[in-house]
């Protein structure tokens, strides 16, 4: 399977954070979308499609993925826009914390 991340119109908003990079290639934290998405998922090949203007130098600089070019024929669109949620705490640790919040109060 191959997982495909791509740009769409609303990476315009985002200017000129995106001039000469992808959206999937701005940093979130310590890492970018893309380099999130390779350490979760390692055994998937990660394909890119971006804007025609860039895609010759981001094929220098990432010359092992299939930019703007589909490899296999089971494909998984993800968009470079798509953020992650922070997990949901358990109940348990909802409860312990209002508990905690209430003690201080007194």
């Amino acid at each position: 399977m191959q997982v495909i991340l791509f740009e769409d119109d609303g990476v315009h908003k985002f200017s000129p954070l995106l001039h000469l990079k992808p959206i999937y290639e701005l940093t979130l934290g310590m890492r970018s979308l893309r380099e999130k998405f390779e350490v979760a998922l390692p055994s998937l090949k990660v394909g890119l499609h971006m804007r025609p203007v860039l895609a010759p130098h981001w094929r220098l600089v990432l010359p092992n993925h299939a930019i703007n070019d589909i490899a296999d024929d089971d494909v998984l669109f993800l968009n470079g826009r798509v953020e992650q949620e922070k997990p949901k705490r358990n109940q348990k640790q909802n409860k312990k914390k209002k508990e905690t919040e209430k003690k201080r109060k007194k």
